[in-house]
């Protein structure tokens, strides 16, 4: 049997790095189930402040003496090196030391673990579940890796017996968990830093499959490598969704727009009736996961229905920030050519005729360099490309050649389609609020910072407001 790391109440938890998404929010869940929660971050910060609030005691900065001397296990994330003063000062008082993917997988052995898996998808469709199991009065736990606006965060500490997790491929972590039941979106190489290829890829969630406590699992076959692994025998209870007619759960009568609705069926056999707030064809494999899951977890369709139809989505996934002076702004954290080229896809279908602006911030050089062709072809989809500077962690940018770029924008403008290279900051935002217009979406993309122009962009166009003449308000047919 394996070895609990912490005892069910009244532990001593020390969280090196405890201002990240993750981290914060599995502080809270423990601090919710009984342990004495302490830890530190980088620098003071206001989300160290709201830990505060609630009853953990956080530091800014890393300090020997912030170490309980009764501390009985001490919590980081791989990227927290080894001679930390914090780790070096727990594990000389005895402590348990275990990575954040390792505690959270113990946790899972307290409940019904969900593990939502995926290259793409994962937040919102573990969002849209939350959603679900909230309006059947289930009270799941859950830790998200988004802010979920009916949460007020991105965790919930309920009694019942379900706790919904995000299951990450990313440095293999999502092998520290074990779930009783899940759903895996699609597959798709991402994270050239830690996969060589897609085989890699697909032996990695191969392994995590083989780690499941019997089902359901929710596969996305629509999804090839997904398609495939749902054919594979693990002992795990395989069953299917997606748009095609092998599914066992399908989307059918699809109307798409601002709020698409479908029919949700297993097998042929209507289930549910099911409106969302969230544009676009993978938007709604997502909340068809969440539907077929919560059914196969015994949820009445009405509730079902309710739940789904009130989640308005995490942040930065399709985040309608508002209409300023005629021009519809929108912020994604879209990152892989996939992401980017659905998300220009659903704005489309949820504003024809208007022209689309793509504001691209790469994430990672490493990821711009193995996609680079990717990203090409689905910023060309978009009618007015413009490429911001690579937002880089965990790597070297001299590593990598400064002409990606370039041959990003080159590669778009061979395509066609009219691309901008600028840096960020006031040269991005003084562009926009030149050539912004009336009837014009523009989508702010990425998983760095560039959500932090989309307050100063929508500050600039409501001061300059009316419309500009001279350029075409929607796209010439």
């Amino acid at each position: 049997m394996k070895t609990r790391l912490l005892p069910p109440t009244g532990a001593r938890v020390h969280i090196v790095g405890i201002g990240g998404s993750a981290t914060r929010g599995l502080a809270c869940l423990l601090a919710a189930r009984g342990h004495t929660v302490t830890g530190s971050d980088r620098f003071e910060s206001p989300i160290l402040d709201s830990l505060r609030h609630v009853g953990i005691t956080a530091f800014g900065g890393h300090d020997a003496v912030q170490v309980p001397d009764d501390v009985d296990l001490v919590v980081s994330s791989a990227a927290v090196p080894s001679s930390n003063p914090e780790l070096v000062r727990a594990l000389e008082l005895g402590a348990t030391h275990c990575l954040y993917a390792e505690l959270l997988g113990d946790l899972l052995e307290d409940k019904r673990g969900i593990g939502i898996a995926g290259t793409h998808g994962k937040t919102t469709t573990a969002g849209f579940l939350t959603s679900i199991l909230l309006a059947a009065r289930r009270e799941p736990e859950v830790l998200l890796g988004g802010y979920h606006p009916q949460l007020g965060g991105n965790f919930y500490a309920g009694s019942g017996e379900d706790f919904i997790v995000e299951a990450c491929e990313f440095n293999r972590s999502f092998h520290s968990l074990r779930p009783r039941c899940g759903v895996i979106t699609c597959i798709e190489h991402d994270h050239p830093d830690i996969y060589h290829d897609e085989f890699e890829l697909l032996e990695a969630f191969e392994q995590y499959v083989e780690g499941f406590q019997g089902g359901p699992l929710l596969c996305g076959i629509d999804s090839p490598l997904v398609a495939g692994l749902a054919r594979g025998s693990f002992g795990v209870e395989m069953v299917t969704y997606g748009f095609t007619e092998r599914a066992d759960w399908r989307a059918v009568d699809l109307k798409l727009g601002l709020r698409p609705r479908f029919r949700a069926c297993f097998r042929g056999i209507p289930y549910a009736e099911v409106e969302i707030a969230l544009p676009g064809r993978h938007n709604v494999l997502n909340a068809l996961a969440a539907v077929a899951l919560s059914a196969e977890l015994g949820v009445e369709s009405r509730d079902t229905e309710r739940g789904v139809s009130e989640f308005p989505g995490v942040d930065r996934r399709f985040q309608r920030r508002g209409d300023f002076a005629g021009v519809e702004l929108v912020d994604d954290y879209a990152h892989h050519p996939t992401e980017v080229e659905s998300t220009i896809e659903a704005a489309r279908e949820c504003f024809p005729g208007r022209r689309v602006w793509a504001v691209f911030q790469p994430h990672q050089w490493g990821r711009l360099e193995a996609y680079l062709d990717g990203f090409a072809r689905a910023l060309s989809s978009a009618d007015c490309p413009v490429i911001m500077p690579v937002y880089s962690v965990r790597e070297e940018p001299k590593d990598f050649s400064p002409g990606l770029l370039d041959g990003l924008h080159d590669r778009i403008r061979t395509r066609g389609t009219p691309a901008k290279r600028l840096g960020g900051g006031d040269e991005l935002l003084d562009y926009l609020e030149r050539e912004l217009d009336d009837g014009d979406v523009c989508l702010m993309l990425g998983a760095g910072d560039i959500v932090d122009l989309s307050d100063p962009l929508a500050s600039r166009l409501t001061a300059r407001g009316g419309l500009r003449l001279g350029l075409p308000k929607v796209v010439p047919s």
